[in-house]
């Protein structure tokens, strides 16, 4: 299953009436954004944002942090750039 669609069933079990205003990856991370805070869902927010960095962003298996060309993304060993910064 997909790191967003996991989130996506936690926020509708915990909040159905929550909405999402943006979603994006940011410096590597899911980042997400309600249109309303709730402590429950800011929570399984916060732990799939920290969930999102350790898995690559094209696969899902176990990914690193890198730079490439001024881009932070997760990847695994297998979907990195030829030539990239690691900084884990």
């Amino acid at each position: 299953m997909d790191l967003i669609d996991e989130l996506a069933g936690k926020i509708i079990s915990i909040r159905p009436t929550a909405q999402v205003a943006q979603l994006k990856e940011k410096f590597g991370a899911l980042t997400v954004y309600m249109t309303e805070s709730f402590n429950e869902v800011n929570d399984i927010v916060d732990w799939y944002a920290k969930k999102s960095l350790r898995v690559c962003e094209v696969c899902g298996h176990h990914g690193e942090l890198i730079e490439h060309k001024g881009q932070w993304m997760m990847r695994c060993n297998e979907h990195k750039p030829k030539e990239e910064s690691s900084i884990t």
